[in-house]
């Protein structure tokens, strides 16, 4: 292991990745990268931690000495609500030339849940830092965590330009409830989800898991049309994913150009293998195909729940101009195109109510065979993050740990604990409280 790099070799390029920060003690985690781990890591949270690196713990008064005016602040920034493909988005600009791909690290996330009053000294930092490169010819291409769109205006410099990706509520739902690990994570942030709804006026009375992953997609929706509302003065994209897999040798060149990056293999890139893989771990087959058919198979299974849920939605839209808003921009999409496979089957309904103005439950064709023998052919195809137990989820999904002191030491103490500490020790300020249970719906 190394010493800790001087204020001009933090400067001098991305070898030092700043990858997380504990702002109660005014201490940031350093990370030696190359170009090939950067390539190779699908995130740059605590994950990254399971293998051997090299890390250094320095004060953040190194940070401020390093960082200077002459520096570049040009990174191209991709939010996104989770679970719409922006690992592969990543991945697949990240094999243009010239372009480096940043793939979460885990400094977003500490700054999102810093108390604003406190996270100005450090955001003001952000675009400086994610902007180092290994050339200046490059351009650093930034993959935040979805909650980390809460403060996208901070990270994003006047005039520069980001990507916002997206899906439909419906098919955000039946991704949500294709896998395990998500429906873990869903009930493990539908507390912060709710406040952080709750903060911008939207109040949904979620009742089963369903309707939280509606509240999810309510949630990190409106996020992104606030930030995109504050970030006038930018260059804004938006993408809906499902609408990408059908044409993404198009998107991919439009996304490119709109990011100023050299277009010119982003076909050749678009029908590559990475296309055909699990974009969280490359060792996994997974596929556009794979993934409309758990959705349809979702859809399906919870078919009646679904239609409730966007009733919810449509019901909180009248309400709130950004749930509104973020309604009005989905239902722009085709709902009888490739995009939305699992369309809700019920001819009697038109077209224009398919987002429910109330709560009310349609028919629909009788199953064919039991939703476990349903479930299980496709269940078996997927990647086994997939199907892990949900305890081992929520520690891989360990997002509240702010504190370095938590895990930097002990290498070997339980990660989900460590998590769950925080969430419980909400005297810190950092995470609202986790939501009550509530009862089911008959």
């Amino acid at each position: 292991m190394s010493s800790a790099p001087t204020p001009d070799e933090i400067a001098r390029d991305a070898t030092w990745l700043v990858q997380a920060l504990d702002p109660s003690q005014g201490a940031a985690r350093l990370v030696a990268m190359d170009r090939e781990s950067y390539r190779a890591a699908s995130f740059l949270d605590d994950r990254m931690l399971g293998t051997p690196l090299d890390s250094q713990i320095v004060p953040w008064t190194l940070i401020e000495e390093a960082v200077s005016d002459a520096m570049r602040s040009d990174a191209r920034w991709i939010f996104h609500i989770g679970h719409v493909g922006s690992t592969l988005v990543s991945r697949l600009l990240g094999e243009l030339d010239g372009v480096l791909a940043i793939r979460e690290p885990r400094l977003l996330r500490d700054l999102a849940l810093t108390p604003s009053d406190v996270r100005q000294r450090y955001v003001a930092l952000a675009p400086k830092l994610m902007s180092r490169t290994f050339e200046q010819s490059e351009v650093a291409c930034i993959k935040a965590t979805s909650f980390a769109s809460e403060i996208a205006p901070e990270l994003v410099p006047i005039d520069e330009r980001a990507l916002l990706l997206f899906a439909t509520p419906q098919n955000y739902i039946g991704s949500i409830l294709a896998g395990e690990n998500s429906v873990a994570e869903l009930r493990l942030l539908a507390g912060s989800r709710a406040q952080r709804l709750n903060l911008r006026q939207v109040y949904l009375p979620t009742q089963n898991d369903v309707d939280l992953a509606a509240a999810a997609w309510a949630c990190e929706m409106t996020a992104l049309e606030q930030a995109a509302e504050r970030m006038a003065d930018r260059q804004i994209l938006w993408a809906n994913f499902d609408r990408m897999l059908g044409e993404m040798e198009s998107e991919l060149t439009s996304v490119a150009n709109f990011f100023a990056f050299d277009s010119g293999r982003a076909a050749e890139i678009a029908t590559g293998p990475l296309m055909n893989r699990y974009s969280k771990a490359l060792e996994y087959e997974y596929g556009a195909n794979l993934r409309r058919e758990l959705i349809a198979e979702a859809g399906e299974r919870f078919a009646s729940d679904i239609e409730s849920a966007l009733a919810m939605l449509n019901s909180g839209g009248e309400k709130s101009l950004l749930l509104g808003r973020a309604l009005a921009r989905a239902r722009r999409v085709d709902v009888q195109g490739p995009s939305n496979p699992h369309r809700l089957r019920n001819s009697r309904m038109p077209q224009n109510r398919r987002f429910g103005a109330v709560r009310r439950r349609a028919h629909y064709e009788p199953a064919q065979q039991g939703e476990a023998e349903r479930a299980a052919p496709r269940r078996e195809r997927l990647p086994k993050k997939f199907r892990a137990p949900a305890r081992r989820n929520a520690a891989l999904v360990g997002v509240h740990r702010i504190c370095l002191s938590s895990v930097i030491g002990a290498p070997n103490d339980d990660p989900l604990q460590a998590g769950n500490e925080i969430w419980g020790a909400r005297r810190c300020g950092l995470h609202p409280a986790p939501r009550r249970n509530h009862p089911k719906r008959p």
